[in-house]
C-alpha cells in the first residue's frame, strides 16, 4: 500500500522503483517545494543503517552537480533528497543518441562531479544513465551517489545463488567496471570505466560491452573490448575517442589517473562553444510538461474554436488537425490511448512549422475524420492508431493531406504500455519527425508526466469537445493539472482558451488574468511563436487593450507578411474597434486565399449581418450549412439576418424550430425581438421570461425583459430589473462599447440623463464606426429629450446598415425621433 504522508510531506505519486526501494515525489508543506522519498523495499535493521551511514557521508558533498539529501526520515523509514524535475538519460538514449556537443557537455558535466566526490572520499560504484537526471535547465544531476555500492557487492555476491539478482542488476550490468566483477576492491578508477561507457553510449547510440546475454555481457566485460570502436573514431576526433577507449582500459591502472584529468581534456573539447542549458536533439531529452494547440472557442454549444484561431508562419503554417481520442480509439480505451495522444498533441505544438486544429464536434451529427477536417479548415491530419496486439509496432501515426486525402507520411514504432515517460518521448519524437525535426529554444524546459496526468488532460478535453459539464468548472480542474505539471504544453494552451471561454460566459475579468499569467509562463518556452502571438492577441483584446492588440498584430505581420491569417487577425481587431465594414473586407479578402473551417465561416457572417451586409451574411451561412447540413449555430444566424433585415415571420419560424430541438436563451430571446417588431409585446414578454429562467445573470435577457415590462406597464418590475444590470456592472472592470451603451440606457430609463449622456459619449468614442452603438445611443438621446442628437446617432446607424423598422420599437414611442425619421423619409 502506497504512502499517503509522512512527517510533514504529502506524497503526490510515485515516480520510480528500484532494486533496493521505491521513490516518491512529495510535497513539503513547510518549504512549500517538492522533495523526493525513497523508501527501502525490505528496511531491516541493517539495511536502515547503512543507509543512514551512506546518506551522511553523501549530504557532505555539496556540488550542482549531485542531487542534494534533505536528511533521513525515521517514520518512513526514508530519505528525503532533492526532486529533480527533468528526464533521466536512459529516457533519453532510448529515444535516439544525443548530438555530439551535447555528449560533450554531458561527459564534462559528470566528470566534474565525480572527481568532487571523489576528493572528497566518496566513490558512486553505480554510476548508469538510469542515475543520471538532465534537470529544466539542462545540467546533469547525479542521483544514488554513495547509496549503491554495497548493493552490488552483495547482489554479486549472491548471483550464483539467485538468478533473480541477475534481473535485478539487468540495468546496470554493462556499466560494471571488471575490477567489480572479479570481487576486486573498487576506488574512483571504478568511476571511470562506468563514465567510459555512459560516453561511448552517448557518442554512439550503443552500450559498449552489451550482448544478447547477461552471460556474454558478462565475457565481454572481462575479455573483449568494445563493440563499435569504428563508429566511435568516425564520429569523434581522435584525441577525443582515445580518452573514452582509455577509460574502457580493463586494467584500472591503464585509465585516466583522476577525473579531474577526463573533465580537463572535455573541457578543451567544449571550450570556446556557448554552454547549452538544453537539450536539443529533436525534442525527445525532456518532455514537454504541459497543456495545448489553439482549441476552438464555442459560441453557444461548448467547444473550443476561437475566431479564426489559426496564425500564419514565415511561408506559411500548416494548420493539422488531430482527432479526439474517442474518433481514434479501438475498442476499450487503456491508459496507453491517453499518452499516446496527449503526447501527440504536445509534438504537434512543438513543430513551428505547424498550427494545430484539436478536433471539436460541430452542433450536426458526427462525420468521418477526413469530413471533420475538412470542416476545420485543415490543411492536413494526423491520424493514431493503437495497435496493442502488435508486438513489432503497436503505434502508427500518419500523415493525411485533407484536399485528397494523400498520405505523406507514416511511422510505426513499439512503445511500452507501462513505462509512460518513455513511451510519452518516443510518440513526441516520431510526430515531430513527421515533419523534419524542431530546433528548441534554449529555454525550453521539459519533464514527464505520470498515467494519471495524461488521463485527466485528455477527460477534460473531450467533455469540452462534448459540450459536457460548464467550462468554468472544467477550467478549475485544468488549472489543478497545469499548477501539478507545470510545462505539459498542451494543457496550457488549452487553458488560455478556456479562460478565454469562461470570461465570454461570465465576464469576470479575472479569467482574463489567468490568461495572461499561464501566457506569460508559455511565452518563455513555448516553441511555436506564431502560435503565442495569436494567444496574446486574443488576451490583448479581451483586456480592452486595443493598443496592445495592435503592437502583437504588426509582430504577426513582421513575422507574416502578407498571410491572409494576418488579414484574418487584423478582421478580428477592426471588429473589437466598431470598424465592422473593414473587418468585414479584411475577412472577404482572406476568404478569396485560404481555406476556411465552417466556424470562421459562420463568425463572418456574424460580421456580415452586423454592418448589414446582408448578401455576403446569407453566402457565408449559405456555406456553412452545405458543409454542416443542419447546423443548428447557422440556422440561428439565418434567423438572425431575417430578423434584422428579411422577413419576421420567417425569423420566428425559424426559431421556434430551433426551440424544438433546444431551449436556448438566445433562441427565445431572437423570438423575443421579433415579436416585439411585430408589437406582440405579451408574447415577447413571455419569450423574455424563458430566457430569463435559463440565464438570469445575462446582461442581455435582462435589459429585453426591462424593456417588455416597460412596454406592458409594469415600470416598478422594469425598473428593478435595469437597477440589477447597473449594480451588475462592478463585476467586471473592463467594460467594451456593449456594456457601455448598455448602462447608459438603464441610466435613462431610470431618468438619470446626464450620466446617460456621458456613457454614451464614452460608448461612441470607443467604437465611432459600429451602426448598433450609433442605435442604442439614438434611443439614449431620444430617451433624454436631445432629439437632435438622437437624429444625427439614428442617421449613422441607418447608414451603417441598421434596418429602420428597429426605430418602431415600442421603446421609441414617447418620443419624437420615429417622426423625425418619417419626415426625412427615412421610416
Amino acid at each position: 500500500m502506497h504512502p499517503t504522508s509522512v512527517a510533514g510531506y504529502r506524497i503526490v505519486e510515485q515516480v520510480g522503483r528500484g532494486g533496493m526501494g521505491v521513490v516518491y515525489r512529495a510535497h513539503d508543506r513547510l518549504l512549500e517545494r517538492d522533495v523526493a522519498l525513497k523508501y527501502l523495499s525490505a528496511p531491516s535493521a541493517n539495511c536502515v543503517d547503512r543507509l543512514i551511514r551512506e546518506a551522511r557521508v553523501v549530504s557532505s558533498l555539496q556540488h550542482p552537480g549531485i542531487v542534494t539529501i534533505y536528511g533521513f526520515v525515521a517514520d518512513g523509514p526514508c530519505i528525503a533528497m532533492e526532486y529533480v524535475h527533468g528526464a533521466t538519460l536512459s529516457s533519453l538514449l532510448s529515444v535516439g543518441a544525443v548530438s555530439r556537443e551535447q555528449a560533450r557537455q554531458i561527459g564534462l558535466e559528470l566528470a566534474e562531479a565525480l572527481h568532487h566526490a571523489h576528493r572528497s572520499g566518496v566513490v558512486h560504484a553505480d554510476l548508469k544513465p538510469a542515475n543520471i537526471m538532465i534537470d529544466r535547465q539542462g545540467r546533469v544531476k547525479i542521483l544514488d551517489f554513495g547509496l549503491a555500492r554495497w548493493r552490488q557487492v552483495d547482489a554479486l555476491q549472491t548471483l550464483s545463488q539467485s538468478g533473480d539478482q541477475l534481473q535485478k542488476l539487468a540495468g546496470t550490468i554493462p556499466y560494471m567496471p571488471p575490477e567489480l566483477l572479479l570481487g576486486r576492491s573498487l576506488d574512483s578508477r571504478s568511476d571511470i570505466f562506468s563514465l567510459g561507457c555512459v560516453l561511448f553510449e552517448l557518442f554512439t547510440g550503443h552500450r559498449p560491452f552489451s550482448r544478447e546475454t547477461t552471460a556474454a555481457t558478462l565475457n565481454a566485460l572481462l575479455n573483449s573490448p568494445p563493440a563499435g570502436i569504428d563508429i566511435l573514431r568516425a564520429r569523434l576526433p581522435d584525441a577525443l575517442s582515445g580518452l573514452v577507449l582509455t577509460m574502457l582500459e580493463k586494467d584500472p591502472q591503464r585509465r585516466p589517473a583522476t577525473l579531474g584529468d577526463v573533465a580537463s581534456q572535455l573541457s578543451a573539447f567544449c571550450r570556446g562553444r556557448e554552454r547549452k542549458h538544453t537539450l536539443r536533439s529533436s525534442i525527445l531529452h525532456r518532455r514537454p510538461r504541459r497543456s495545448w494547440p489553439l482549441l476552438l472557442l464555442a459560441l453557444s454549444c461548448g467547444v473550443l474554436l476561437y475566431f479564426f484561431s489559426e496564425p500564419g508562419g514565415a511561408s506559411r503554417q500548416l494548420r493539422v488537425y488531430i482527432a479526439q481520442p474517442e474518433l481514434y480509439r479501438k475498442g476499450v480505451a487503456s491508459a496507453l490511448d491517453s499518452v499516446v495522444w496527449s503526447s501527440a498533441v504536445d509534438g504537434l505544438n512543438l513543430v513551428s512549422s505547424v498550427h494545430p486544429v484539436l478536433s471539436y464536434q460541430p452542433p450536426v451529427e458526427r462525420q468521418g475524420l477526413a469530413k471533420q477536417a475538412k470542416l476545420a479548415g485543415s490543411d492536413e491530419w494526423i491520424y493514431i492508431e493503437v495497435q496493442p496486439e502488435n508486438p513489432l509496432a503497436n503505434v502508427k501515426v500518419q500523415r493525411v493531406r485533407t484536399s485528397d486525402g494523400a498520405l505523406l507520411k507514416q511511422a510505426s514504432f513499439h512503445i511500452s504500455d507501462t513505462h509512460f515517460e518513455q513511451s510519452a518521448n518516443a510518440v513526441i519524437s516520431q510526430v515531430v519527425s513527421l515533419y523534419g525535426g524542431v530546433d528548441i529554444a534554449d529555454s525550453v524546459d521539459y519533464s514527464s508526466f505520470s498515467e494519471e496526468s495524461y488521463q485527466r488532460f485528455v477527460e477534460i478535453y473531450s467533455s469540452l469537445n462534448r459540450g459536457v459539464g460548464d467550462r468554468v468548472g472544467l477550467l478549475e480542474k485544468l488549472l489543478d493539472l497545469v499548477d501539478e505539471n507545470p510545462g505539459f504544453l498542451a494543457a496550457e494552451v488549452l487553458a488560455v482558451d478556456l479562460s478565454h471561454a469562461a470570461f465570454s460566459d461570465t465576464g469576470d475579468d479575472s479569467y482574463v488574468e489567468v490568461a495572461k499569467r499561464i501566457l506569460y509562463r508559455l511565452e518563455r518556452y513555448h516553441p511555436n511563436s506564431i502560435l503565442i502571438m495569436k494567444k496574446k492577441l486574443n488576451v490583448a483584446i479581451d483586456s480592452g487593450d486595443l493598443s496592445e492588440a495592435e503592437r502583437v498584430l504588426q509582430e504577426l505581420n513582421d513575422h507574416s507578411p502578407g498571410s491572409p491569417r494576418v488579414l484574418v487577425a487584423r478582421a478580428q481587431v477592426a471588429e473589437h474597434r466598431g470598424e465592422l465594414k473593414l473587418a468585414l473586407k479584411f475577412i472577404n479578402e482572406a476568404a478569396s486565399s485560404l481555406p476556411m473551417s465552417w466556424r470562421a465561416k459562420y463568425r463572418a457572417a456574424a460580421v456580415a449581418i452586423r454592418v448589414g451586409d446582408l448578401v455576403s451574411a446569407r453566402r457565408y451561412i449559405s456555406e456553412v450549412l452545405d458543409m454542416t447540413p443542419g447546423n443548428t449555430l447557422a440556422l440561428g444566424q439565418l434567423g438572425l439576418a431575417e430578423l434584422l433585415f428579411g422577413d419576421v415571420n420567417r425569423a420566428i419560424h425559424i426559431y421556434d424550430g430551433l426551440l424544438e430541438r433546444k431551449q436556448h436563451r438566445s433562441y427565445l430571446v431572437n423570438l423575443g425581438l421579433a415579436y416585439m417588431l411585430k408589437g406582440e409585446v405579451q408574447a415577447a414578454r413571455e419569450s423574455f421570461l424563458k430566457a430569463y429562467d435559463i440565464e438570469p445573470d445575462s446582461p442581455v435577457v435582462i435589459i429585453n425583459l426591462a424593456d417588455a415590462e416597460m412596454a406592458v406597464g409594469n415600470r416598478l418590475e422594469a425598473v428593478r430589473l435595469y437597477r440589477e444590470i447597473l449594480e451588475d456592472k462592478q463585476r467586471k472592470s473592463y467594460r467594451d462599447a456593449v456594456d457601455i451603451v448598455r448602462e447608459a440606457q438603464c441610466l435613462a430609463h431610470l431618468g438619470e440623463f446626464d450620466d446617460a449622456v456621458e456613457r454614451v459619449l464614452e460608448a461612441l468614442v470607443h467604437s465611432p464606426n459600429d451602426p448598433e452603438i450609433a442605435y442604442q445611443a439614438a434611443l439614449v438621446y431620444a430617451l433624454a429629450g436631445e432629439s437632435k442628437s438622437a437624429l444625427i446617432n439614428a442617421r449613422a446607424a441607418l447608414r451603417g446598415g441598421m434596418d429602420n423598422r428597429w426605430f418602431n420599437l415600442p421603446v421609441f414611442s414617447g418620443t419624437p425621433l420615429p417622426a423625425l425619421l418619417e419626415e426625412e423619409g427615412l421610416l
